[in-house]
């Protein structure tokens, strides 16, 4: 498909960078709009351009890049973009994502789960940095999506689970009464928590960047003012995340740590708050597989279907803190159990389906 921006980039990178000694790159993308090209000069500097139709978004990945950068955060820096900011430059942090780094490693091997742990933990030093520093001069305007983290925005994430992957690939699972309300008392519980940081509610080994032997954060442009547990949550409990629950406890507790430290959290009631956001999250996750495969046609997120699935079914069913919500239990015991939900051809087959019934919403 023909990027129609792709001509308003190339000017802009011949009117900000040196002789290019090629044309730009596509590079892959990820699960929004955004069109993305490396553009590399002969003496081996390169640069990455990015193109994307939503202007707000735009706006915001540029303030609020600006913003962390002055407060000394790792993120990569902007170099120029165009006056309708549809289109822009910025540092070149390489192809490696922590979620790449991670795949040959094997948490359950004493020496590699020694190294993840070791590189997670600076990821947890770049958390609490957003979480501080970051937080502090962030201007709410700035935000293209909600502002803050809060019931209603946790009451439309699980909606999005419900319409996007629920009802979607198992509509033959009734939605009752009793799965709603506690829909709905989940959302409020999380919810209750006092929203006193940055969130960028997607911050997980797929948004953290290996280059030059230091992580660097991206794709924080959806992100607002919220609770602490939400990006811990992301972190620790995404489908790419190549972590086991030894370290995942493990790193939990050393969050936990840094946290109070900075009087983040309350250490007393933090572990059941986290989980209750790890639930939400995995709930969400789920919606945004659904979406993005049946609608956006990128069908390697029917990939982590399955073991959000068994991530959700075990949480439910192993943490006390998890065991009120009895319908969701029973829920994920029958998604557990059936087979069709583990089989990735059926589940293309599926998004397919749902795809050809819904010819409006088109890639």
């Amino acid at each position: 498909m023909t990027d129609p921006l792709l001509p308003l980039l190339e000017q802009l990178a011949a009117h900000h960078l040196p002789a290019l000694s090629a044309p730009p790159v596509a590079l892959r993308g990820d699960g929004s709009d955004r069109q993305i090209y490396r553009f590399s000069a002969g003496n081996g500097c390169s640069w990455v351009g990015v193109t994307n139709p939503a202007q707000d978004e735009n706006q915001a990945f540029l303030a609020m890049s600006r913003h962390f950068r002055k407060q000394g955060l790792p993120v990569p820096e902007i170099y120029a973009e165009d006056r309708q900011q549809l289109v822009y430059l910025l540092e070149d942090l390489g192809d490696q994502t922590l979620a790449d780094w991670l795949m040959d490693l094997d948490p359950n091997v004493p020496e590699a789960a020694a190294r993840i742990r070791e590189v997670y933990q600076e990821a947890l030093e770049a958390l609490i940095q957003m979480q501080t520093k970051g937080t502090v001069g962030f201007d709410r305007s700035w935000c293209h999506a909600a502002p803050e983290s809060n019931t209603a925005l946790f009451q439309a994430d699980l909606q999005y689970f419900r319409q996007r992957f629920w009802e979607a690939f198992v509509p033959d699972s009734p939605v009752t009464a009793t799965l709603s309300e506690e829909l709905s008392t989940l959302a409020e519980t999380v919810g209750r928590l006092p929203r006193t940081v940055f969130v960028s509610r997607d911050f997980q080994s797929r948004n953290l960047m290996c280059h030059h032997d230091q992580l660097y954060m991206i794709d924080y442009q959806s992100g607002g003012i919220g609770a602490p547990h939400y990006d811990l949550a992301a972190l620790l409990h995404a489908s790419k995340a190549g972590l086991n629950e030894a370290l995942r406890e493990q790193l939990r507790d050393d969050y936990q740590e840094l946290g109070a430290r900075h009087c983040l959290i309350d250490p007393k009631h933090f572990t059941s708050e986290l989980e209750q956001f790890v639930l939400l999250r995995r709930l969400r996750s789920l919606g945004t597989y659904g979406y993005l495969s049946a609608i956006k046609g990128k069908w390697y997120f029917l990939d982590s279907i399955p073991g959000t699935i068994r991530d959700a079914h075990r949480m439910l069913h192993e943490r006390p803190a998890l065991h009120q919500w009895t319908a969701l239990r029973t829920l994920f015991e029958e998604w557990q159990n059936r087979d069709e939900l583990q089989d990735r051809d059926w589940l293309q087959q599926q998004a397919q389906m749902i795809t050809s019934q819904n010819p409006k919403e088109k890639p």
